[in-house]
């Protein structure tokens, strides 16, 4: 371990520094037995750390290994009725999803799984082994609006409708929340991979290097495996990795990395990242112990990365939940600061423009007629600053 974590892992509480150890993808089930019996370990911590973290199905098939067992028997049972729950879940959402793409399908458009049942299977060879509670399925911008009326004639409806002014679709957001409305399945539908990014891989190239998921007896197109890591980066990088599950995976791909690193660096040569790729890098090997590929170190090096690692720890160490902010003022301020600092400069710059642009919010803010849609440009400022004022302790949409 760099001496540079030391005190801030140190700092974390014992139950979560248990969790990490048995998360290591190479974790010695003796000497995890070992270090650890005797301990004074809280049982209850532990389950509350694997739910809030998502990584309950793997810390319970670790346990079951340990040949002395270092907690009661009441956590690992409690642990087991959390993996069979989750195993019930995931067939459901991989039932869900094969009818789901088979709709898209019949109708001629192409989807791509991002996370769910599919990745499960491709990182731990196992569904049950990962949890989710949703699907997130990426489909091309300009099969939105036809992927949203194939998910209504499905049964789903829009959590959060809004409507859309100047093609803010393309501008302000990256996806929608649908849920259906008998069984309760939610489907996010992706036309982007991330909100901020203005370099972006289009979905003809990750469509090019898809793969196949056929375990299912359908076939299900998802990421290639370089896309599919730089997307989990930016995803858990833009969460604050509040949730080690979303670490885990990462130590899973950067594990099993056959060309010791080189197309995921290729990769992030041409699309950038570097810095979230690098930080994701650390925090893989100062808690879970990856040894990292000879041609990423590069990223792990990077001054910027380590500032970014640092930026986190407080979420992890304090279990704080990011959805889309943390709740407490303090927290909620020092992630801010951190997801500006995450933005390239030409990324900040369009952050900027984009506050300036009007939004659908706008629009629910002060309705106007659609031929008075132009007078939301200068009515932009005083419309944000008004929901900033009605709503002071949330997060306001801009």
């Amino acid at each position: 371990m760099d001496k540079t974590y030391e005190w801030e892992v140190a700092n974390l509480p014992l139950e979560l520094q248990f969790i990490l150890e048995c998360l290591q993808p190479n974790a010695d089930t003796a000497v995890i037995g070992r270090r650890w019996a005797g301990s004074r370990l809280n049982g209850e911590k532990i389950i509350d750390l694997a739910r809030h973290h998502r990584v309950y199905p793997s810390l319970y098939l670790k346990l079951k290994q340990l040949a002395k067992p270092v907690l009661p028997n009441s956590v690992l049972q409690t642990l087991q009725q959390d993996y069979y729950a989750n195993t019930l879940m995931m067939l459901r959402l991989s039932a869900e999803m094969q009818r789901v793409v088979a709709a898209l399908a019949e109708h001629g458009i192409r989807s791509l799984q991002l996370k769910g049942p599919v990745i499960a299977h491709e990182l731990y060879g196992d569904i049950s082994q990962r949890t989710s509670k949703d699907l997130d399925i990426l489909v091309p911008i300009e099969d939105v609006d036809r992927a949203e009326a194939v998910l209504e004639e499905l049964g789903y409806y829009d959590r959060d409708p809004a409507p859309r002014l100047f093609n803010d679709l393309k501008w302000k957001t990256h996806h929608s929340c649908f849920e259906h409305t008998a069984n309760h399945t939610q489907i996010e539908l992706h036309w982007r991979l991330s909100p901020d990014a203005v370099k972006e891989v289009s979905f003809e190239q990750l469509w090019a290097q898809r793969r196949i998921y056929e375990q299912t007896g359908s076939s299900i197109p998802y990421l290639g495996p370089e896309h599919l890591f730089h997307y989990l980066v930016s995803h858990g990088a833009r969460h604050g990795w509040f949730r080690l599950r979303w670490l885990h995976d990462i130590a899973q791909l950067a594990s099993a990395c056959e060309d010791g690193g080189e197309s995921l660096m290729e990769e992030t040569r041409r699309n950038g990242g570097a810095a979230a790729v690098g930080q994701a890098l650390v925090l893989a090997r100062e808690l879970l112990g990856v040894r990292l590929p000879r041609e990423l170190l590069p990223l792990a090096d990077s001054p910027l990365a380590h500032r970014l690692v640092r930026c986190i720890f407080p979420f992890i160490q304090e279990t704080v939940t990011i959805s889309p902010i943390p709740e407490e003022k303090k927290m909620a301020l020092l992630y801010k600061r951190y997801t500006f600092m995450l933005l390239t400069s030409r990324e900040k710059l369009t952050h900027f423009i984009g506050k300036l642009y009007p939004s659908a919010w706008d629009a629910q803010t002060l309705p106007l007629p659609k031929g008075l849609h132009f007078l939301y440009f200068p009515l932009r400022p005083f419309l944000y600053f008004y929901r900033r004022l009605k709503q002071p302790r949330k997060r306001v949409s801009i």
